[in-house]
């Protein structure tokens, strides 16, 4: 791997953990094969990382993106890191919930919502003394 290579990974890893907060955890060594160096050195340090929109505009066009295609995972992944890093309030996502079914459906918003409610419920519950 050249200087260069070496450089856009680091940038790839820093950004993979800016980007999810600790959500998603960068894997054990064992497990980074190159799906996982692939999505480091392109999306990460390629995609997430150029200047012109903020981690928070591109979480929310990765947010519809995955509601739409019903990847209920990954959304469930983004709104947790979302939530976690203070990009969006309670009251945004539920202003979300309220917005998504008129271009995704009210079936997949529905599948969604579920997930909201439950993250913020374990909020709560983890707030309680």
């Amino acid at each position: 791997m050249a200087e260069n290579d070496s450089e856009r990974r680091k940038l790839g890893l820093k950004m993979f953990e800016e980007v999810y907060g600790g959500v998603v955890p960068v894997p054990p060594e064992e497990y980074r094969g190159a799906f996982f160096w692939q999505t480091i050195d392109q999306l990460f340090s390629e995609t997430w990382s150029r200047p012109n929109m903020s981690i928070r505009d591109r979480r929310l066009v990765a947010l519809g993106a995955v509601a739409a295609l019903g990847e209920t995972d990954m959304f469930e992944i983004q709104i947790r890191a979302a939530i976690k890093k203070g990009e969006l309030t309670k009251a945004q996502v539920e202003d979300l919930m309220l917005f998504l079914p008129a271009y995704i459906s009210y079936p997949r918003t529905s599948k969604i919502l579920a997930i909201t409610q439950k993250i913020f419920a374990e909020m709560e519950q983890s707030a309680k003394p």
